[in-house]
């Protein structure tokens, strides 16, 4: 297959990466790690660094449509299922509440798989982002308490990235509530964090019980609290996201003081209203904000992109030295191949790291009906044939769970000019319009395919 082609990594075996995946979903507690496991990251300063104080740089991808479905990535229209809610409703309406979770258990257990992590490695990266929906740790019988059966999916997850030797960034992408009416939040139209506080101290449950089972395990680089908290798209949510994340960050400490949280940025305004977080007596807290230049209503030019490399990025490194926090840019992707592509991508990376941010690109995988490496994607590994999609409205249960089945064994095709462009010792130059820095950062942009 396509992905066999020669890494300049080649992870632990497949059996080995299966052998910690058992043994986390049986809930064994595994003594021995491979040699190359994952130490311990914190923040100093501006900089993420080991055990030994060394500077890390931690690149990667995000895990997307795993624990969080966007239709979109599963090639299936938006306007038949918006979001993962209308996907599993549909299920459960047409096969029973019990068959529906028999089903996406079997999504789950093929969409991602240790050949996925294997590949990751070959990219050069060294950290996955994981975005998941608090519907499957939650436990609805009990609201604001994590259940064993979705814990164990962030189990398996973090089992197979120790296995291939990556940190896991753990992303509660859609919250109790709702975040943001954007499908994103794996249910379109649903706002209440900013107005319920029950909401608020269900995510802080939920966080403090991850935070407790997790506490030990140094491959966890951090906790992603919430994923992009944009409201309405036009609501400045600043006064109240300072006191959210306060609640979730306590809750955290009280049972783990060691990971990292991330502080997210609103749609607007940057960090700058949380104030420096040294002076609120946070510790090992870090920011994060995701970088769309040239999408979602911002022009695809090379002088976006330039204006972003020479004028956003510093003033944004200028932000952080001021209040002496790291950053984590946890989605970005520049799409085009006509702007540059892969060496364009390279250059973000690049720009990153030498500023000692970490950064995962979205994302890792997505299914598109063509099949094969198409220009403008978002993916690093798609289908290699073309997509055999069953009608989820009119299928039935047999070939809904044999597709599902099919995808951990699924031909892939691998970006290998975007693969290339990250992996090859000097980076080929993009040619960008000059521009002089300028004193005051812009907004990011927000992803919303």
């Amino acid at each position: 297959m396509p992905d066999s082609v020669p890494r300049r990594h080649a992870g632990p075996s497949s059996l080995l990466a299966a052998v910690f995946l058992l043994a986390a979903a049986a809930g064994v507690v595994v003594a021995a790690a491979p040699a190359d496991a994952p130490g311990w990251i914190a923040t100093r300063g501006t900089e993420f660094v080991d055990a030994k104080g060394q500077p890390v740089i931690l690149r990667g991808c995000n895990l997307g449509n795993w624990l969080l479905l966007e239709m979109w990535m599963l090639a299936i229209d938006e306007d038949v299922f918006p979001d993962q809610h209308s996907f599993e409703a549909n299920l459960t309406t047409r096969f029973g509440e019990a068959e529906k979770d028999r089903l996406m258990e079997l999504y789950r257990a093929n969409w991602i798989t240790p050949r996925d992590f294997e590949l990751v490695r070959s990219f050069d990266f060294t950290v996955v982002r994981l975005p998941f929906n608090h519907r499957l740790v939650e436990d609805p019988a009990a609201p604001g308490t994590c259940r064993e059966a979705g814990l164990a999916w962030l189990d398996r997850a973090l089992a197979m990235a120790e296995a291939a030797g990556l940190h896991l960034i753990l992303d509660m992408h859609g919250v109790p509530g709702g975040q943001s009416l954007d499908h994103p939040t794996g249910r379109v139209g649903q706002n209440r964090l900013w107005s319920d506080p029950d909401c608020v101290r269900r995510t802080a449950s939920l966080w403090q019980a991850i935070a407790q089972r997790y506490r030990d395990c140094p491959a966890v680089a951090g906790y992603d609290l919430i994923n992009e908290p944009f409201s309405d798209m036009k609501t400045d949510v600043r006064p109240q996201l300072k006191p959210i994340f306060e609640a979730i960050y306590r809750a955290i400490r009280e049972v783990d003081d060691r990971h990292i949280v991330f502080a997210p940025a609103p749609l607007w305004g940057g960090h700058g209203f949380y104030g420096d977080p040294h002076e609120q007596g946070w510790t090992n807290v870090a920011f994060t904000e995701h970088h769309y230049p040239g999408l979602f209503g911002s022009p695809a030019t090379r002088e976006t992109h330039a204006a972003f490399i020479h004028r956003t990025l510093p003033a944004k490194q200028a932000e952080l030295e001021a209040v002496n926090t790291p950053l984590l840019v946890g989605e970005w992707n520049p799409i085009f191949e006509r702007l540059g592509g892969g060496d364009l991508a390279r250059r973000y990376v690049d720009e990153y790291a030498r500023r000692g941010w970490a950064a995962t690109i979205w994302s890792y995988k997505l299914l598109h009906r063509e099949g094969g490496v198409i220009d403008d994607n978002w993916y690093l590994v798609s289908n290699a044939r073309p997509l055999e999609l069953p009608d989820f409205q009119t299928a039935d249960v047999a070939a809904i769970a044999a597709f599902f089945r099919s995808l951990a064994t699924m031909e892939y095709v691998v970006d290998e000019p975007l693969r290339q462009a990250l992996t090859r010792e000097t980076a080929v130059p993009v040619q960008l319009p000059a521009m002089e820095p300028v004193a005051e950062p812009t907004a990011p942009s927000p992803r919303s395919p």
